[in-house]
């Protein structure tokens, strides 16, 4: 069950959040502003989700991307544990970019990303990123879901997924190959278990059926029309054939009875 925490100046559950972000500094390095705090089950998420410029540099021209920060830490009888997970999904839209050959560089454009990583001190639980699949907003519970449940592409191919052991070059590649499955399975659980609230984590997949079904529909009813069409064309120039051949029928009819009565006449004029 998720407790959301509200955060106030005046409440004391503010030192939940104070104590969230004076651990995550001191178990990853960095200082980081956490928006909100939740409980959920026996643990505490802190988050942050944002939208941001990423500066032009040698790859990438300047871009916005969305990012949405996650930091779980077990929580028993209102006291935190001395370490968490952090977790962090990174999305850019397609953008320009630079490519670099002998004559200096050229223009380029580089596809839409969305990354998922997950890492509990120095080890990494899971490392997902893919390309080309669909734009995605990092912020957005159900498309989150949705991109790491690939919803979104079965072109499994178009998923780099690792963790720790899947890079370890003493592993053979069947090994490598559970180590991956291991990472997938491990990072839809955490995103379902800790950040998704409700149908967030089934709520995409029963829009897409319904957009698949309208689609469908649609498809149906444009191709009913055009059947129509197609019909309506023909029978009109079924209809302007017949009216032709009505009007040659009766041109050559008048034009027997003229030869008919001319040769009669002919005839008859060998009797006189």
């Amino acid at each position: 069950m998720t407790e959301k925490i509200k955060i106030t100046r005046d409440d004391k559950s503010a030192k939940y959040k104070l104590q969230m972000e004076e651990l995550y500094k001191k178990q990853y390095g960095t200082e980081l502003k956490f928006d909100t705090v939740e409980k959920r089950g026996k643990f505490l998420v802190a988050s942050v989700k944002k939208k941001e410029m990423h500066e032009a540099d040698k790859r990438h021209a300047a871009h916005e991307t969305t990012l949405a920060t996650y930091f779980v830490v077990p929580f028993s009888k209102g006291k935190l544990a001395n370490e968490g997970i952090w977790a962090q999904i990174d999305s850019a839209p397609a953008h320009e970019g630079f490519g670099y050959d002998r004559d200096g560089p050229y223009d380029i454009r580089l596809p839409n990303t969305t990354s998922l990583k997950i890492v509990a001190g120095k080890t990494v639980l899971a490392d997902i990123s893919s390309s080309e699949i669909r734009e995605i907003d990092a912020r957005d519970n159900t498309q989150v879901s949705a991109w790491l449940k690939q919803e979104y592409s079965h072109n499994w191919n178009s998923y780099e997924v690792h963790n720790d052991a899947s890079w370890n070059k003493n592993l053979d590649d069947n090994a490598k190959r559970i180590a991956k499955n291991n990472a997938l399975k491990f990072a839809q659980g955490f995103i379902k278990k800790f950040i998704c609230n409700g149908d967030e984590w089934t709520a995409e997949k029963s829009r897409l059926k319904r957009v698949e079904k309208i689609g469908t529909l649609r498809k149906k009813v444009n191709d009913k029309w055009e059947k129509q069409a197609a019909d309506e064309k023909k029978s009109a120039q079924e209809q302007k054939h017949q009216q032709a051949t009505r009007e040659v029928s009766g041109q050559q009819r008048i034009m027997q009875r003229y030869v008919q009565k001319s040769l009669m006449e002919r005839i008859t004029d060998w009797f006189k």
